[in-house]
């Protein structure tokens, strides 16, 4: 093909933008010392600055595919993979996973497929402001974790979050329609191979899906979380919160006290807990509204994906200290002393029921009761104002005391005093 016309087959790529078009011919100059074309090794070695190897193989294989000549990639090659990876319609996202992964398509081919492509997500936005705050380590068993939590939903099929947790990752064979269905679906992997490739085609990141973590000089220090982690919990959460996290507790800069924790978490917006006990197992809870004491479960019900609500009560959360009569700490779903997730006020145990009236969940580590090892809390988003002229009553103070007259059919004359202030302003 001669230069003309290549560069007219260069021009008619319409799914490219002219400012797509000019960033790609520039790196492309670039790799091919300003020719119109390079060889393999040249390209791999490229590819490989943001890839792993298996993902520099996939995109090369195609590249060769489309050239259709041994051992060289022209630009205008690189431009159709550019447009098909970047641009593509779901079908043709499809079919290129298949393509990379073999034929007959299998669970386990799929599962590679994607812990590579978050190994190389993990290379891509190592330079990016966000990542370069935390101290993220990267590890094959995070990367294996990842893909299978990732796939969840297309291998186990029809099976509930509890029913599958302790279950093995099973080989089965990926039918087309399904494999479709479950990228139409997902919320993350998208995302995450957009970013690889257009980092590989246009030389260019894609907005973070990491959140910059404010008291960055702690967090290092302060976090178990891995980036695996971090990039499951934030598609997760509200898109309002996604930007930035706050670092509101950690046992490992505040030390193992429930008064601490309470000054911490308390009217800081929404929040993630996470725990690692004794027997390394990590859980932990998102509450989607500030944290505040009283007798009762407050009702705050946030869809999200890891939701799995049954509708059966509104127990979400429950927070309390000092009470003779109640029980005192922090707890998500179930009922008073039977709670779906329990930290007891008197730090370091805690409890997780193997079942739960208000969620699906299965228990959340090996035994019911547990020992903290490790507990961090991060506010979500940014910090909500707290009205400092808001009065507190002295029912607030002692909850204990409400409840009590509550439980008695006493109405409390200070709720009717704050309803009449809210209805007056």
């Amino acid at each position: 093909m001669g230069a003309g016309s290549s560069r007219r087959k260069f021009e008619s790529l319409t799914s490219l933008s002219k400012e797509e078009k000019e960033g790609l011919q520039h790196l492309f100059s670039n790799i091919s010392s300003g020719n119109h074309e390079t060889n393999a090794g040249h390209m791999e070695a490229y590819i490989k600055k943001w890839t792993t190897e298996y993902m520099s193989r996939v995109l090369l294989k195609s590249m060769l595919a489309i050239e259709g000549k041994q051992g060289q990639v022209s630009l205008i090659t690189f431009a159709e993979l550019a447009s098909l990876v970047l641009k593509m319609s779901v079908d043709n996202e499809t079919d290129f996973i298949l393509k990379s992964i073999g034929d007959p398509p299998q669970s386990q081919h799929l599962k590679e497929y994607v812990k590579n492509m978050f190994q190389s997500y993990a290379k891509c936005a190592a330079d990016s402001a966000e990542l370069s705050k935390w101290s993220f380590q990267s590890e094959e068993a995070e990367a294996e974790r990842f893909a299978e939590y990732i796939l969840q939903d297309l291998v186990f099929e029809k099976m509930s979050l509890k029913a599958c947790f302790d279950e093995e990752f099973p080989l089965r064979e990926i039918t087309r329609d399904k494999l479709e269905r479950w990228y139409l679906e997902s919320q993350l992997f998208p995302k995450l191979q957009q970013t690889v490739f257009s980092r590989v085609f246009l030389g260019k990141s894609q907005p973070s899906m990491v959140p910059l973590p404010v008291q960055a000089d702690s967090v290092r220090a302060a976090s178990i979380l891995k980036l695996a982690d971090v990039l499951t919990l934030n598609s997760g959460i509200p898109v309002e919160y996604r930007k930035k996290w706050r670092l509101l507790f950690s046992t490992r800069l505040h030390g193992e006290s429930f008064s601490t924790l309470l000054g911490k978490i308390m009217r800081k917006g929404a929040t993630l807990l996470i725990i690692r006990d004794k027997t390394a197992c990590v859980f932990g809870g998102y509450a989607p509204i500030s944290w505040s004491c009283g007798p009762k479960y407050f009702d705050c019900y946030h869809p999200n994906p890891w939701d799995g609500s049954t509708g059966y009560n509104s127990n979400y959360l429950y927070l309390n200290t000092n009470q003779k009569t109640m029980p005192n700490g922090l707890g998500f779903g179930g009922r008073l002393e039977y709670f779906g997730l329990w930290l007891d006020s008197e730090f370091g145990t805690g409890r997780a029921n193997a079942s739960c009236t208000t969620y699906h969940s299965p228990q959340l580590c090996k035994s019911q009761e547990f020992y903290i090892d490790h507990m961090e809390v991060w506010g979500v988003g940014e910090e909500p104002e707290v009205d400092e002229t808001e009065r507190a009553s002295v029912l607030d103070v002692d909850p204990e005391a409400k409840a009590l007259l509550e439980m008695a059919g006493r109405r409390m004359a200070s709720d009717g005093i704050r309803e009449s202030d809210a209805k007056d302003k």
